[in-house]
């Protein structure tokens, strides 16, 4: 038997991860995030088959309404949108107006928004 690793208790939306907590089942959207439709229909099949945090790569500025098509759209389980661009393929306002849109997404799902 593996003993599990005392680790910090994390809140992601309603979810607590960490400390003790039951292991969450977490997914990865595969589908291109430029396909909004694809994406949503994606999230709530895996949210149907138990996922309980979604998690979604943001790798440009065509993926940017994924953001908040997620949140309005699709599931109730709380979603991870992951920021995976250089940022020597952009300009600076564009990194920073992503980083933003992160940043306030984040904050909508733990409530402070």
């Amino acid at each position: 038997m593996t003993l599990r690793q005392n680790t910090r208790k994390i809140r992601i939306g309603n979810r607590v991860i960490g400390g003790g907590n039951s292991v969450a089942v977490q997914s990865m959207l595969s589908v291109p995030s430029t396909d909004i439709a694809g994406s949503v229909a994606q999230a709530k099949a895996l949210e149907a088959a138990g996922c309980e945090i979604l998690r979604a790569a943001i790798p440009d500025m065509d993926a940017i309404p994924l953001i908040e098509t997620i949140k309005k759209e699709t599931v109730a389980i709380p979603a991870i949108m992951i920021k995976i661009i250089s940022i020597q393929k952009q300009s600076l306002n564009r990194y920073v107006y992503i980083l933003a849109q992160i940043v306030l997404f984040v904050n909508s799902i733990r409530g402070q928004v």
